[in-house]
């Protein structure tokens, strides 16, 4: 026996005010009550600014997919309380807020949320943290305490797709409601899941591949009558892939897959039609890592020690090989980093044919055209049984660990960089990242078995 330890439719306003204390305040101003509010809390359910010192609050709104720049607004903290206005935008385009709560000495607190639309609550719980800590959020537990779990945000909610648990593969699915801050109830699969990956597909719907079993899309909220949807035909070896990866906009991607040394050379594409572009790819025979950007699929292939690095700027295109291979060596499970517009990637971690860790990165430049392979910054926390979001941060790890790293691509160069410590060291967690760089990591194991606890990690001030 393994020890286990412990859319609601409003009208639109034009812009709408939000308040933010330790209660929800109701409108003020002649507005109508109905509009949607924030309510900065902290993991205990209490108002943070309160009696704090803090005095301002600085606000970040991005309206997604409509290609503006953050819209900034700075508000006093009064008595515990502020106001603030969301950007005029249409109802249907999601948008994503940071907050940052600062004293006459800088920054005190942080918090964000994830992705929403503003018709989607009335109320929106931030929870706000000292920048650069982790702290338990009991509101966010696992019911079942499980490790190497596939976690994906799909808009408002975090879903958690099985792991292993204390009986085995799991069959487990949750969804937390990260506005609210509630478990919302999701039937378990039909067949134990085990080890799983996730890719996102679109805002309701996840591509869900567990070990050795076929994938399927499955569709959120639960009620969506055709959820658990088979995915149509995909490549022979897809169920074993060696990556399952997001594109924005664009789909979920099954790369690669079957015996180490005879990986089928092909990806299968699946887009928001539901309909699947299966692709040759070229030949890897030790592994394949890859990360979606929104210039397509970036693909490295290693072949006998060597690296080649492979564009699909879209599920219909052909793809396109960039730069010279690069000797690499052996790199078992190493992760793949990329910046937004996949010009500039990080190749981290894993293991060499010896089984050792490699500390050692791999930076990769001056894409698209004129490709580059570069030695890259050390990892000189490098670990094995991470849990990593593709866009920047690798959780714990074997020790168990309670470090988390931020990994940053850009113009400048790469860096990686401590992002925080874990409340409770773990490995095998699974990990999440608000659009704002909130990092949420779900179960794992510990020294004393397997962890249904839930930590939210606010990245440090420093850019």
């Amino acid at each position: 026996m393994i020890p286990v330890r412990r859319n609601l439719t409003l009208p639109r306003m034009k812009r709408p005010l939000l308040v933010a204390a330790v209660t929800v305040l109701a409108a003020c101003g002649g507005n109508d009550s109905r509009q949607p509010s924030l309510r900065a809390i902290s993991v205990s359910g209490t108002n943070p600014l309160d009696g704090s010192g803090i005095t301002s609050v600085h606000g970040r709104f991005r309206v997604e997919n409509a290609g503006a720049a953050n819209e900034l607004a700075d508000a006093e903290v009064v008595n515990g309380s502020f106001k603030l206005r969301i950007p005029d935008s249409p109802p249907e385009l999601p948008l994503h807020v940071t907050l940052d709560f600062s004293s006459p000495s800088g920054v005190v607190l942080t918090g964000g949320t994830p992705s929403f639309l503003p018709t989607d609550a009335t109320t929106i719980k931030v929870l706000v943290g000292t920048p650069g800590t982790c702290e338990v959020v009991p509101q966010l537990a696992l019911p079942v305490a499980r490790e190497k779990a596939g976690a994906i945000l799909l808009g408002r909610y975090a879903l958690v797709f099985g792991g292993v648990d204390a009986a085995g593969p799991s069959p487990q699915i949750d969804a937390f409601d990260l506005l609210t801050l509630e478990h919302v109830a999701v039937a378990p699969a039909a067949t134990p899941l085990g080890a799983t990956r996730v890719g996102l597909i679109d805002r309701g719907r996840a591509l869900v591949a567990p070990t050795g079993s076929a994938p399927y899309i499955h569709r959120f909220p639960p009620d969506d009558p055709i959820a658990g949807r088979p995915v149509p035909t995909i490549h022979a070896g897809g169920e074993t892939a060696d990556a399952v990866v997001s594109t924005p906009d664009s789909g979920a991607i099954l790369v690669s897959g079957g015996p180490l040394g005879a990986h089928a050379p092909q990806l299968s594409w699946i887009v928001p039609s539901e309909l699947v572009a299966e692709t040759p790819i070229p030949g890897g025979t030790l592994t394949y890592n890859a990360v979606g950007t929104e210039t397509g699929l970036w693909l490295l292939s290693n072949d006998a020690g060597n690296i080649a690095l492979t564009q699909l700027a879209s599920s219909t295109s052909y793809p396109q090989i960039r730069g010279a291979p690069y000797p690499d060596g052996t790199r078992q499970s190493g992760m793949l980093f990329a910046e937004s517009s996949g010009f500039r990637m990080l190749l981290v971690g894993g293991a060499d044919a010896g089984g050792v860790i490699r500390g050692d990165t791999t930076y990769i430049s001056n894409c698209p055209t004129g490709c580059g392979f570069f030695v890259g910054v050390p990892w000189t926390t490098a670990r094995l049984g991470t849990g990593f979001d593709p866009r920047g941060v690798i959780a714990g790890g074997a020790g168990p660990s309670a470090l988390i790293d931020q990994v940053i691509v850009e113009e400048a160069g790469p860096r990686i960089r401590p992002f925080a410590t874990l409340v409770h060291a773990r490995e095998n967690p699974s990990v999440v990242l608000y659009p704002s760089g909130i990092a949420l990591v779900f179960g794992g194991r510990d020294a004393a078995g397997l962890v249904s606890e839930t930590e939210m990690c606010w990245p440090p001030s420093a850019p």
